[in-house]
């Protein structure tokens, strides 16, 4: 019932001509097309090679089976950490869980976050400012960590990823491009 109320909410105001009640709307949208998205591909591949598994069950060769059951296992895992970030979201919005501040060498970071990249054949270019920041260093080396793997994940091979700290005037850019 509260998602609905939101929703009436959300559509009375667009339709009282409200511009942020449309581009949170948009977000929304935009947000939740994404994470469907995301969400799908582990899944739909967890359940083929689940009906894989089940019907070729005395069939296939013992590496064939292996290599499924080491896909599934890396699918669930990467499902779970997609679900671990939308419940880590939720927590921050609805105040549960509070970041840890604490004031973080980001350049040095990063630096280490794209040294420990591992992604064969893809060229990583860093540019980093020296910048202390207040932040979370946990969640922002996860952040930066999912940023490289979308950019790996839609990219041809061999296209530069580029990742810059970039200080600004109130606060601190970490951008990771294609090139």
């Amino acid at each position: 019932e509260a998602g609905r109320a939101d929703d009436t909410r959300s559509a009375g105001a667009r339709a009282a001509g409200h511009p942020a009640a449309s581009a949170l709307d948009e977000a929304k949208n935009v947000f939740l097309t994404a994470v469907s998205h995301e969400l799908r591909t582990p899944l739909a591949s967890i359940v083929g090679i689940a009906l894989t598994l089940q019907r070729a069950r005395s069939s296939l060769a013992e590496d064939d089976s292996a290599d499924l059951i080491d896909r599934l296992a890396a699918n669930a895992g990467k499902l779970d950490r997609l679900l671990s970030d939308l419940l880590d979201l939720d927590r921050l919005n609805r105040g549960i869980v509070t970041p840890k501040l604490h004031p973080t060498d980001l350049a040095a970071l990063v630096t280490r976050i794209g040294t420990e990249w591992q992604d064969p054949g893809r060229p990583l270019k860093l540019a980093v400012e020296p910048v202390v920041a207040q932040v979370d260093p946990a969640k922002v080396e996860r952040i930066v960590e999912n940023l490289l793997a979308n950019a790996a994940r839609h990219t041809p091979p061999d296209t530069l990823v580029w990742v810059r700290v970039v200080r600004q005037d109130q606060g601190v850019l970490i951008a990771v491009e294609d090139a």
